[in-house]
């Protein structure tokens, strides 16, 4: 397990890390799951998440504590 920054972070890897509950609150939540697409918006990098539940959420880099944790990286082939 490597903690990184999100930038490193790739669709398909397999992450976690800590989001405030609710987006806005001080208490915090951990999330893990598989990585569905990674984009820059006007509030900055995002992730959105598939979590084990099912459920998919989106994160925003700049409210995410800490670093992410990669679990399981997809490896890439070339040919």
């Amino acid at each position: 397990m490597k903690s990184i920054f999100l930038r490193s972070v790739r669709e398909n890897d397999v992450v976690e890390g800590l989001y405030p509950a609710g987006g806005n609150r001080n208490i915090l939540r951990k999330f893990s799951g598989k990585v569905l697409e990674k984009k820059t918006g006007p509030q900055g990098w995002r992730i959105t998440v598939q979590e084990a539940e099912g459920k998919i959420r989106s994160f925003l880099n700049k409210k995410i504590s800490g670093k992410i944790q990669v679990l399981q990286r997809e490896k890439l082939c070339n040919g």
